[in-house]
């Protein structure tokens, strides 16, 4: 034992003399350094996500090459000299080679630089807990990027993405910005993150990318404090594809890292959604992607696309309740953004959502959807306040549920909680223009607020045909003519000549006193809906304003019968039209 102690002793010994010691030292706070820096510039210069991973190799083999040098080399005063063997050391001066001062200064401000550093990151890492602990837990997921040889694998790292969104979502810890919002940030050139996480007001961004070759794909994701651009958390995944539960993995393992970081807590209820697979059957698996990637596409192409996807992906299991979601959130859509009429949708999206509802019972779009229905359709708002709230409950960080909620609140006369959802999902999905209050202090009568909420909505998003509608109503009520038509040739033009935006463009006209461009208008209305769906309420609006009330009254009553989707939210304006229209709302039940 004696002897192996002298042999280490010696060792010891040798690797001093040789200041093998002092360059291992100096090394390491020098690689200490580097590391540091390349942590805090690799986002800021927009560099690879490989970037660290090939610093530190690179100071490995630096580190190897730096210990062999010092061993075999020395550095004196009279230059780089072999070192000489201890022996012969002994022979010439009867004494081991003593360190030089500037080695030892050398060594002892290393050792103070490394000690320095992990005492600033220890400090910085506890000052970031206290900071996290204080923090909302505010979170935008940007677009992955596709770093895959094809572009036809962008629904494959879109679905990867959603689905890691969609988990965050499902953590009411969280207050998740949607998808909708964070879209706008694709590709590479995006802005830098703390301008970002200021425009989406959040205090966390997670960024990622990833690629998919054959069977095996690659997923590279990070999360990042919005403020200062520190990077919290960091991890690479490679998975061979071989069934569902390899996607469901990963996707569930990043949420639960992710609520680690910030420690956010998740409920048992939670992780079980989170870690829950869909379906057995890889192949419908990924056509519920392809479908659910063309659905958000919000065109007629896209929702016909997506619903051969969905139907494809049932075909592959009869029992896979987001297929039949699908489905009904592409009936629900062709309706709302294309042009079949709701007593034909509607009827198939109750079918498909109580489909899903009978394999999945904690889907909240479902109940949202029922909620819709309910408000919309058959008009039982009691039932479609039960379905908002059980939807929220699963699920509090979809802004849609927020904002059909509001809806319903302000069509029955709730305002002040209409205008709290509306906040609610206004701070959910804050870009994309489809939520604001605006709406909602239009229904209250609060016309003024509307007009302050809305313009300042347009400066967020300019190109939401909605926003510049409902602005449009809101001058009309003002008697501001001129300005609900210039809002209305707006919101005509960005969407496409939705028939139900060109009715309200016709009604401004007619009020601006521009009566043949308004008859042309009309007349060029009544020739479209012979071959396409334009909703009944709209005629009935015209010919009202026309003066031509038996038309009108005879479209009010066709209306009603479609149960028209207009319908609850135009009621106010309905009764103020005389007691005639009134006893007819009464007679239906909307009153």
């Amino acid at each position: 034992m004696t002897q192996k102690t002298n042999r280490f002793e010696r060792f010891w010994k040798e690797l001093k003399r040789r200041k093998v010691i002092h360059v291992i030292t100096v090394y390491a706070a020098i690689a200490f350094v580097i590391l540091q820096v390349t942590n805090m510039v690799v986002r800021p210069l927009r560099l690879p996500d490989w970037t660290e991973a090939f610093v530190i190799f690179l100071l490995c083999i630096g580190f190897v090459i730096s210990v062999f040098v010092s061993w075999v080399y020395d550095i004196t005063p009279a230059g780089v000299r072999k070192t000489k063997p201890i022996i012969t050391v002994k022979y010439i001066d009867q004494t081991i080679h003593v360190t030089s001062s500037r080695w030892k200064i050398a060594t002892y401000i290393s050792g103070v630089i490394i000690f320095a550093l992990i005492a600033f990151n220890f400090i910085s890492r506890r000052n970031l807990n206290e900071d996290i602990l204080k923090l909302e837990k505010s979170i935008a997921v940007l677009p992955f990027l596709n770093e895959s040889p094809v572009d036809s694998n962008k629904y494959f790292i879109n679905g990867i993405m959603e689905e890691i969104l969609t988990n965050l979502q499902k953590i009411k810890d969280f207050r998740v910005v949607s998808r909708t919002s964070a879209d706008q940030y694709k590709g590479q050139d995006r802005p830098a993150i703390p301008e970002i996480a200021k425009k989406l007001n959040v205090n966390y961004v997670v960024e990622g990318s990833g690629q998919k070759y054959g069977k095996n794909f690659v997923l590279r994701v990070q999360l990042i404090t919005g403020k200062k651009e520190r990077h919290l958390w960091a991890n690479s995944y490679e998975q061979e594809i071989r069934e569902v539960k390899d996607y469901i993995k990963i996707q569930s393992q990043i949420a639960q890292a992710i609520a680690a970081e910030l420690k956010a807590v998740i409920t048992p209820d939670e992780k079980h959604r989170i870690e829950k697979i869909p379906t057995e059957n890889i192949e419908a698996y990924d056509l519920y992607l392809k479908g659910t990637y063309c659905y958000q596409k919000s065109t007629a192409e896209g929702f016909k696309k997506a619903s051969e996807y969905y139907e494809q992906a049932l075909q592959k299991d009869p029992n896979y309740a987001l297929a039949y979601l699908g489905l009904a959130n592409v009936n629900g859509g062709s309706t709302f953004f294309g042009n079949v009429p709701p007593h034909e949708a509607f009827p198939k999206v109750i079918e498909y959502v109580n489909k899903a509802l009978k394999i999945d019972s904690t889907l909240a779009e479902a109940y949202m959807l029922l909620g819709n229905i309910d408000t919309y359709i058959n008009w039982n708002w009691k039932a479609a306040e039960l379905n908002y709230k059980r939807a929220l409950q699963i699920n509090p960080n979809l802004p849609l549920i927020h904002a059909s909620y509001s809806g319903l609140l302000a069509i029955t006369g709730r305002f002040e909680e209409a205008i709290y959802e509306a906040k609610r999902a206004q701070e959910l999905d804050p870009l994309s223009g489809f939520f604001n209050t605006g709406f909602t202090f239009y229904m209250a009568g609060q016309y003024d607020r509307a007009i302050e909420e809305l313009k300042m909505n347009l400066t967020k998003n300019p190109e939401y045909y909605q926003t510049h509608m409902f602005l449009g109503l809101a001058y009309l009520e003002k008697e501001m003519n001129k300005e609900a038509v210039s809002e209305f040739e707006k919101a005509v033009d960005l969407s496409d000549g939705n028939p139900s935006v060109i009715a309200w463009l016709v009604v401004g006209y007619y009020f601006n006193g521009e009566n043949d461009r308004a008859d042309e208008l009309f007349d060029s209305l009544k020739e479209r809906s012979e071959t396409e769906y334009v909703p009944a309420t709209f005629f009935y609006l015209i010919y009202l304003v026309r003066g031509e009330e038996d038309f009108a009254f005879e479209w009010l009553k066709r209306a009603c019968k479609e149960h028209d989707t207009y319908l609850p939210v135009m009621r106010s304006l309905i009764i103020q039209a005389g007691s005639r229209y009134q006893a007819l709302l009464k007679e239906v039940g909307l009153i």
